[in-house]
């Protein structure tokens, strides 16, 4: 057997699966090392499974107007992707994966995220091209003033991510862009009663399609990224619920969206916004944010390097890129 010491050591760089495996040995001595190894996966497995009871499976195929997976759509396929191998480093003894097993689940286990964003890189020197982000310091403050009002903790990584406008203005959107909006109070009807805030945090050019975090409220609030083709707070297009709006006006509005004309006035003799959304049209897109932008992040670079579209991407940056492709598309 070998000393402990030693075991953590491995186990700390081998995969999940690897780790999992060796739980169930017959060996019961490598199993309570394993499982203190473990325990992050279990927690989020259970987060998946409650996320997906209340938004519905999670979007493995497509995320709404983002990068398609190696294989999962027309863009980039593992054939072409493999032709770049020697321009990513990629080992010669490396053999590609079947299609169809990439993970987004297990996709960023090599990188232990943590909220500090230490993954991203500013891969050009010049801003990435596209609509410039509306997100202000101001913006912020007043959401982390809403926030504390409402017994919301918004996650580190979407903090630090939004207070840095050099990290908004190079990270990788694919025709979106980033936009704050405010707090809103999600329907019963959208998260089964439990309670939870939205608040849209990006938008597709066109204003097709709409991100936002999904918060529970305490200080363990659980929290997802949710894809919708409506904005939750209608404060990027047009205002339909002037302030001069007649009642019948103001229900007509409402029509089509999940929210009650109970839950809407709870919201404002609360001080705080109701999502204007539909059970129907949202999407569970992203475990968490920092998971949500990492994946964009990478499968985007991955478009952009494969297609060439960019030739002003560095290549003294691409040590990040081949170590994420390695270990989602590669046996190494």
């Amino acid at each position: 057997m070998l000393p402990k010491e030693l075991l953590l050591i491995i186990l700390d760089h081998l995969p999940t699966h690897a780790i999992e495996a060796l739980a169930l040995a017959l060996n019961k001595s490598l199993t309570p090392p394993c499982l203190s190894f473990l325990a992050p996966i279990f927690a989020r497995r259970r987060h998946k499974c409650i996320m997906e009871s209340r938004f519905g499976p999670f979007r493995t195929k497509l995320q709404r107007y983002s990068a398609f997976y190696v294989d999962e759509g027309l863009w980039i396929t593992s054939r072409k992707l493999n032709a770049y191998r020697k321009q990513l480093g990629i080992r010669n003894d490396a053999v590609l994966r079947k299609k169809g097993t990439f993970d987004p689940f297990s996709a960023f286990d090599y990188l232990k995220l943590n909220g500090d964003l230490a993954w991203w890189v500013p891969i050009t020197a010049r801003p990435h091209p596209g609509l410039s982000p509306q997100v202000t310091n101001p913006h912020l403050l007043e959401l982390l003033a809403a926030a504390e009002k409402s017994d919301v903790q918004i996650p580190p990584a979407f903090i630090g991510f939004a207070a840095n406008e050099d990290t908004m203005h190079h990270m990788l959107t694919m025709g979106s862009y980033f936009a704050l909006g405010t707090l809103c109070r999600a329907p019963a009807a959208l998260d089964g009663g439990a309670g939870g805030y939205v608040v849209r945090f990006a938008a597709e050019q066109m204003l097709c399609c709409f991100w936002s975090l999904y918060i529970e409220p305490g200080p363990a609030g659980r929290h997802c990224v949710l894809g919708s083709n409506t904005d939750p707070g209608a404060q990027l297009g047009f205002d339909i619920l002037r302030e001069d709006a007649s009642e019948s006006e103001v229900e007509w509005a409402w029509e089509p969206f999940c929210a009650t004309a109970e839950e809407r006035r709870k919201a404002v003799q609360d001080g705080v916004g109701m999502a204007m959304l539909r059970e129907d049209e949202v999407g569970f897109e992203g475990f968490g944010f920092e998971e949500w932008l990492a994946l964009n992040f990478f499968e985007i670079w991955i478009f952009i390097w494969v297609t060439e579209r960019d030739k002003g991407v560095d290549k003294q940056f691409l040590g990040p890129l081949r170590r994420y492709v390695e270990y989602n598309y590669y046996h190494t």
